[in-house]
């Protein structure tokens, strides 16, 4: 073999040509003599590299050898050392040019390899170039009652000289008689071969030859319902055709897929099919419209969705096939179901649908061979359809015995006969096996949140499902592989962590799943270490023991494996125990009672899973766990992270709650950062932290509602209170004299309600032993029951003296919470966060605080009701009259509805109020703006009234008092002049009805559907959306006039919106002024136009803009903006349609004649002239330019020179 051969030793002091003829010389030496012709020679070059390689490897081995015999030449006298053999090996090969080339690494047995392989791909190749060719396939016959005789004749061409066997296919065609040998053959030169597919013809000949082969056939017809087919397995020719004569008329003739097909109906009343492309499993069906006991044939269409459990040995199928007819009516159709699979009767739901056993796969023995089919089922309807129709069937079949892998093929519920048939799969396997599938070109897979499961009952959930399939043709199959897996338990431990003052109370839960085996019952007993925590309770689910009773498992505990006695408390866990599902779980509630030392600093560690008594380690697999640490509102808790363990702090977001009423700072999280697994030693998981006793903080708030009747004061003050950290058993209110208290409620925190019922709490009297701060003011102290801790309220009722007379101002008094503590008081001073107190006069009065008092004024809309706040503790409020009402009797507004009708030279103003109250006349303000001499319309509870009287600017009705209710609608309508131009500004004043009126109003403004709203106040809402609708823009409101007449109780109007209107709706407040901008749609057409015209040709004229970042950042812009107001944007895309189309007629113009003018230039001395091509221009302007670079302010030239001669 040859190799590169490296001498180490010292240097020799030759010159290279010396060094050069020392090599000549060994090379000499230890050449092999020369043999004689005698002798014998090597068996080829390469045994003799094969025996070079090893006596060269033998020398490597004998290191010691003796020195030769023969003297050393000089030239290696001097060198020493071991001569060793350094690669990489090299070959010299030929070339294509014919000289060597040098190949690396290459051993003699890859070269043999190499030169092997291609010999056999020659060899293969040439083996196919000769195979003979099937040039054309001619089908000729006529069709009888039961079959069809066909005479087949197949052009053959040889391509290699000697006897070749020719597959002919055609399985399942009889021969009718033997057929004549062609020219040349041997007798008896066809032969048939089932296992191998049907014919085979022994041809001789020369290469280049062409052998025509004759054949008389009969080919059996099939029948299904009302249609036959003919069937053929021909052999895959260059050519194949086929026709076919009927002495009957055949109907709907169809061929399989890649058949080109042509029908022609005989004189005689005859049919002649002729058929193109017959190669492989080819098929040509019809109906037979002269049999009289056929009738007309139903074409079907078949939907299936089938749903598919694998658990255990069984696989169970539900299938709901829905078949509809597009022809006449059906009444039957046949089912085949998927091979090896049996009906299952039992599962169908009963219904009046006949479902019958119409041939048994198993018991015809079809299963067996190599193509097996289903059975088949009949399924007979009540009566004949021409609806769709829809079946259920269930099937079972039955895995083979064997926990090893096995391979099950999927396939669907065929309707013989229909076309086309899709559907889709659900497969649910248990947790018993693994599945393993490859996808095919007749089935895809999907996503299980895809399918329809809604014709289940009982429907598994998306994540239950393994797989989801999808099929558009029958017959379909899916090949899957079952992988047995191995049981083992999957335990993901979840524990909850309080720490209160005197304890620590733990509640741990874990969630197991059982993973593989085969039993339902499995047996199951899990154990924990409990890590010195004291075991109070336990709770499982899906968890049982051995007992007959089926009751829970007793408990016990035990220890570890090999434990002494005094470890034995450690360990809790069960002695026998089975789980029920696969999902068992175990919930143990802890304790652990505070040590001394433990009072400032603690830590806790967390119990932990132990391996069941019989259960080995490496089935027992433990998730990360989640620690939840709640702290009591009266505790300050600092995690310790040094010396906690295995833990790993999990941030929490705001929109976590943990415990209503906690504080955010006293809960935290951690995930388990090492498997929770006892196996020996300390736990793994460990909490610490250092805990402080928190200060008590007291928050309060206060509420007041004062009703000033003829005769007496009455005060519904209600305290909002805020104890944190620690609780409080009582409290003291300042109770100033004048003040009696009648009752006192104590309420849980919320919004306050007159239904509301709390508990009753005691009125003491005065507190006089107690100091105060200001002494006339005493204090009593309340109660509470027990301790309490977080938000509560406590609601007081009580009367004050009224004024003796009408326009007398009189002071308040209220209770307030001291601001102070003194020597013997329990309950710490409060924090005040102000008193709001609500004035209402039955007498029609209005009150305000005095100056000075420290009372602020808050805004209101109700009448007679004044609205104080007090940010500092008071128990006194001075007021003075501010106002007295008109009206004694008050009246209620509940809904108003203001409608402005838009004409061109005209608007309609229609204001609707509903009200209640006990008064006995309505009084309606006019706008400012009225003119004199408007017709007015005043209409009451939907009749009309004239006994109404105009004082001023405002109208008085008398209302008519009803016995069975105190609701009324008034509704007030008048016009005024109005201009509608291109640009109008809709301003509404509204006529306003004396009395509360604070609830939002509704006011729709009714337009030309040429006028379009742009812009509306804020404090306007739109209450409705621009559509395309009846060929136009139109604006769509959320109620139109009919729901909004029925909405506040008015009578409808004799006249509705015609389709040249549209109405626009906004919601608003009752005192927000109504006003809206109009524009045409002609004015919006042209903004929009000029603006996408500027667009557009910015883009052809400015190259800047038509640059990737600024078309992306132009695109992107449009895209926000739709995706923002999408209405909108369509909207305005539409209008800008003929600025687009304007810009594109520009953009092609510029492109047709934008680049015709050219440039003359004129070279002289010192300066360059640039003139038009046209003579209608004036030259430009001579720029003198002497070296370098230089340009003018002229918008057409730029000159740039480099040659000074120029």
């Amino acid at each position: 073999m040859a190799g590169t051969v490296l001498i180490r030793g010292p240097r020799a002091r030759h010159s290279p040509p010396a060094v050069l003829a020392a090599l000549v010389v060994l090379g000499l030496c230890l050449s092999p003599p020369a043999r004689s012709q005698d002798e014998p020679a090597a068996s080829s070059p390469a045994d003799a590299a094969m025996e070079a390689e090893s006596t060269a490897t033998a020398d490597e081995a004998s290191p010691a050898a003796e020195e030769p015999s023969k003297p050393v030449s000089p030239v290696f006298q001097e060198l020493s050392g071991k001569i060793e053999r350094v690669g990489p090996d090299t070959f010299l090969l030929l070339g294509p040019d014919g000289q060597p080339q040098p190949v690396l690494n290459m051993s003699f047995d890859e070269f043999m390899r190499v030169w092997k392989q291609q010999q056999a791909l020659s060899s293969e190749t040439k083996q196919a170039a000769n195979q003979p060719t099937l040039d054309e396939l001619r089908l000729v016959g006529s069709l009888e009652d039961d079959h069809a005789s066909l005479h087949t004749e197949l052009s053959i061409t040889l391509h290699e000289s000697g006897t070749t066997e020719v597959p002919l296919s055609l399985a399942g065609a009889l021969l009718r008689e033997l057929p004549e040998s062609p020219a040349g053959q041997a007798k008896r030169f066809l032969r048939y071969d089932a296992s191998r597919g049907g014919y085979f013809a022994q041809l001789s000949g020369d290469a280049g030859q062409t052998v025509v082969v004759h054949m008389d056939l009969i080919v059996p017809v099939q029948r299904d319902g009302g249609r036959a087919s003919l069937k053929l397995l021909a052999p895959r020719a260059t050519k194949g055709s086929l026709v076919l004569v009927s002495t009957r008329s055949l109907q709907s003739v169809i061929a399989s897929q890649g058949v080109r097909l042509r029908s022609t109906s005989l004189a005689a009343g005859g049919t002649r099919v002729e058929a193109e492309g017959i190669a492989g499993e080819s098929s040509v069906s019809w109906v037979d419209s002269s049999d009289e006991n056929i009738e007309a044939e139903s074409m079907l269409t078949a939907t299936t969705k089938v749903f598919v459990s694998i658990g255990g040995r069984n696989v169970r199928s539900r299938a709901q096939i829905t078949v509809e007819s597009f022809g006449p009516s059906f009444r039957e159709f046949i089912v085949r179901l998927p091979p090896g699979a049996h009906h299952n009767p039992s599962g169908t739901p009963p219904s009046n649908v006949s479902i019958t056993t119409l041939r048994d796969a198993s018991s015809t023995g079809e299963e067996a061979g190599s193509n097996p089919q289903g059975s088949e089922l009949r399924v007979t309807l009540p009566a004949d359809q021409n609806k769709p129709a829809t079946v259920i069937i269930d099937t079972i079949e039955l895995l083979p015995a064997g926990d090893k892998n096995m391979t099950l093929e999927l396939s669907g519920f065929e309707v013989l006969g229909a076309l086309p048939q899709d559907g889709e799969v659900a497969v649910e396997v248990d947790d018993t096996w693994q599945v393993r599938c490859d996808p095919t070109d007749t089935v895809r897979l999907i996503h299980p949140a895809e399918l329809d499961l809604s014709w289940m009952k009982d429907a598994p959930s998306v994540d239950e499902l393994t797989m989801a399939l999808r099929f558009a043709r029958q017959p379909w199959s899916l090949p899957v592989t079952l992988m047995s897996r191995e049981q083992r338990v999957v335990a993901t431990p979840s524990y909850e962590l309080t720490i209160n003052p005197n304890e620590a109370l733990l509640q741990m839960e874990v969630d197991y799943r059982i993973e593989g085996g085969r039993s339902q019952r499995v047996p199951f007993a899990p154990r924990f270490k409990l890590a010195g925590w004291e075991h109070l309770s336990t709770s499982t689910i899906n968890l049982e023991g051995t007992q007959e009773s089926g009751g829970p498992p007793d408990l016990e505990t035990f220890g570890p494996r090999d434990s002494g006695e005094n470890q034995k408390a450690d360990y809790f866990g069960f002695s026998s125990a089975f789980a029920t599902s696969r999902q068992p779980k175990v919930t143990l509630e802890l304790r652990r009672t505070w040590k001394p030392e433990e009072a400032d600093h603690f830590v806790l560690d967390l119990p932990s899973l132990a391996p069941g008594l019989d259960q080995p380690v490496n089935q027992l697999v433990i998730n990360p766990s989640e620690l939840t640490v709640l702290a009591d509102t009266s505790l300050q808790l600092t995690p310790d992270a040094g010396q906690s363990r295995g833990l790993a702090a999990v941030p929490i977001e705001d929109g976590d709650d943990l415990r209503a009423g906690l504080p955010p700072g006293q809960q935290f999280r951690y995930r388990g950062v090492v498997p929770s697994l006892a196996m020996a030693g300390d736990s793994v998981l460990a909490f610490a932290a250092e805990k402080s006793q928190r200060p008590r903080r007291i928050v309060v708030q206060s509420h007041s509602d004062v009703g000033m009747n003829a005769g007496e004061i009455e005060v519904e003050q209600t305290f909002e209170f805020d104890v944190r950290h620690q609780p409080i058993s009582g409290l003291y209110l300042a109770c100033p004299s004048g003040v009696s208290i009648v009752e006192l409620e104590l309420l849980p925190a919320g919004g306050r309600s007159t239904s509301e019922v709390g508990v009753e709490l005691e009125v003491p009297p005065s507190d006089a032993d107690l100091p105060s701060r200001l002494p006339t003011v005493p204090e009593v102290r309340i109660a509470l029951g027990h301790p309490r801790l977080g938000k509560f309220r406590v609601l007081a009722r009580y009367f004050l003296d009224s004024p003796q007379s009408t326009g007398e101002s009189p002071t308040l008094s209220f209770l307030t919470v001291p601001n102070a503590e003194y020597a013997g008081r329990t309950v710490p001073v409060a924090e005040f966060d102000g008193h709001t107190v609500r004035l209402a006069s039955s007498e029609g009065q209005t009150f305000a605080a005095t100056g000075g008092s420290g009372w602020q004024a808050k805004p209101t809309v109700e009448e007679s009701t004044s609205i104080l706040f007090a940010p500092q503790r008071t128990n006194f409020l001075p007021l003075k009259l501010v106002g007295q009402s008109a009206v004694a009797d008050r009246l209620e507004i509940d809904r108003v509805w203001v409608e402005t009708w838009l004409t061109p030279n005209m608007q309609q103003l229609r204001t609707c109020f509903q009200f209640h109250g006990t008064a006995e006349r309505a009084k309606i303000e006019l706008p400012g703006d009225t003119p004199a001499g408007v017709d007015f319309q005043v209409v009451l509870d939907g009749m009309p009234t004239n006994d109404w009287r105009l004082q001023g600017r405002s109208i008085d009705v008398p209302l008519v008092a009803r016995p069975s209710s105190t609701y009324h609608t008034l509704e007030l309508k008048y016009r005024l002049p109005c201009k509608l131009g291109w640009f109008t500004q809709v301003t509404t004043q509204r006529p306003r009805l004396a009395g509360s009126d604070s609830t939002p109003l509704f006011w729709q403004v009714i337009a030309p559907v040429q006028y379009h709203a742009v812009s509306a106040p804020s404090w306007l809402v739109p209450a409705f959306q621009t559509h395309w609708s009846d060929g136009d823009w139109r604006s769509e409101s959320e109620k139109n006039t009919a729901e909004l007449e029925q909405w506040v109780g008015a009578q409808p109007a004799s006249f509705r919106p015609t389709s040249g209107e549209h109405a626009m709706l906004y919601r608003t407040s009752p005192d927000a002024k109504l006003e809206v901008t109009l524009v045409r749609r002609e004015l919006l057409i042209l903004s929009a136009s000029a603006a996408a015209l500027a667009v557009v040709l910015g883009l052809v004229y400015v190259p800047a803009l038509r640059k990737p970042p600024a078309l992306l950042a132009g695109m992107c812009l449009v895209m926000a903006i739709g995706l923002a107001v999408p209405t909108t944007m369509v909207f305005v895309a539409q209008l800008g349609l003929y600025g687009v189309v304007c810009g594109l007629l520009a953009w092609l113009l510029y492109l047709l004649y934008g680049g015709r003018n050219r440039e003359i230039s004129t070279r002289r001395s010192s300066s360059v002239l640039l003139q038009e091509a046209s003579g209608s221009h004036r030259p430009s302007t001579l720029v003198p330019v002497h070296t370098g670079s230089a340009s003018t302010n002229a918008p057409t030239i730029s000159v740039e020179l480099t040659d000074s001669n120029a």
